[in-house]
């Protein structure tokens, strides 16, 4: 830092140089400045410690830009992990949505079996309404995997970052 310096002083003694030293009476006659001083300068100055701190200050800059790289490679990894995750559900999900219907024919053949069995007295009441039971499950997965789909694959467009690919579906 430089800064510019100036200073003035002044100085009376209470007794007149006029007439030499010889006393005066009258105290108003050595009021008057007797003697100045003066001084003009340029001061620069530096802290030496000053290089220290920015080398600390650098250091702790760098650790803040390691930490900032750290987050950033931690949220890739957490967006891929998300994504692969959603993709393998979406998969799982199409899957299922796919084997429901063979289910639910399945069942419904089940139930059919199981009504005429019960209507010739073959069998009993409670294996057909085990039969009915069985088709209410097939018929509620088969409803429960169409929205996985549908849930999954929004799920897939968001850990994407593109909406784009489920709303395309929804038209």
């Amino acid at each position: 830092m430089i800064s510019l310096v100036g200073v003035g002083n002044a100085r009376g003694s209470g007794f007149s140089n006029i007439q030499g030293d010889i006393f005066q009476s009258n105290q108003l006659n050595g009021l008057g400045y007797q003697v100045g001083n003066y001084l003009v300068g340029v001061v620069a100055r530096w802290n030496l410690t000053n290089l220290l701190r920015t080398h600390q200050d650098y250091q702790a800059d760098q650790f803040l830009v390691e930490r900032s790289r750290q987050l950033l490679n931690t949220q890739r990894l957490q967006i891929t992990r998300q994504y692969q995750e959603a993709d393998t559900q979406y998969q799982v999900a199409l899957e299922q949505a796919r084997q429901a219907p063979i289910q639910l024919q399945a069942a419904r053949q089940a139930y059919n079996q199981a009504k005429s069995r019960y209507e010739s007295g073959l069998t009993d009441l409670p294996t057909l309404l085990q039969s009915v039971v069985t088709l209410n499950r097939a018929e509620v997965d088969g409803y429960v995997a169409v929205s996985n789909v549908w849930r999954f694959l929004l799920l897939k467009s968001a850990a994407e970052g593109d909406l784009s690919l489920f709303m395309n579906q929804v038209k």
